[in-house]
């Protein structure tokens, strides 16, 4: 139902772009009954409004005499497209903070790997010995260096 859609909680162009669809779909059904909706502006816009968030509202602004709905929903249709690309905007300048980061990290983790590596090198090695007598009767293996 028109006057039952949900509150929005927070600045989200998701929600947003949800709402002002449904407000069209309501719209349009109402019109194809043959509802006069064209004279509903100043039941509309006060009910649409009082689902937006604190935000979005502060944004449209408030007055005393309701605009036209039309003038609503293109602002909702503008805000969702700003809300769309700041968000995308967040994103990317994260994304672009975290490969800075990520050079760092690998430094790291490769530090880490090399004092590790041999404690696993004869991890494995007594591993693979164990698997080797366990499967196949007793192997030597081989360091490398030609050692049996």
């Amino acid at each position: 139902m028109l006057l039952d859609l949900p509150t929005m909680t927070r600045e989200n162009p998701i929600d947003l772009r949800r709402i002002s669809n449904e407000v069209l779909k309501h719209l349009h059904d109402l019109q194809a009954l043959k509802c006069p909706t064209m004279h509903w502006d100043h039941l509309l816009v006060p009910s649409l409004t009082s689902k937006l968030d604190s935000l979005t509202l502060r944004e449209w602004g408030t007055s005393l005499t309701p605009p036209p709905l039309k003038q609503l929903l293109n602002f909702i249709a503008h805000r969702c497209e700003v809300l769309e690309i700041t968000t995308r905007a967040s994103i990317t300048s994260a994304k672009k903070v975290e490969a800075k980061s990520q050079p760092n990290v690998e430094r790291r983790v490769r530090l880490q790997l090399n004092q590790n590596a041999t404690s696993v090198r004869e991890l494995l090695q007594r591993t693979c010995h164990l698997l080797l007598q366990k499967f196949h009767g007793t192997f030597s293996i081989t360091k490398g260096r030609g050692n049996s």
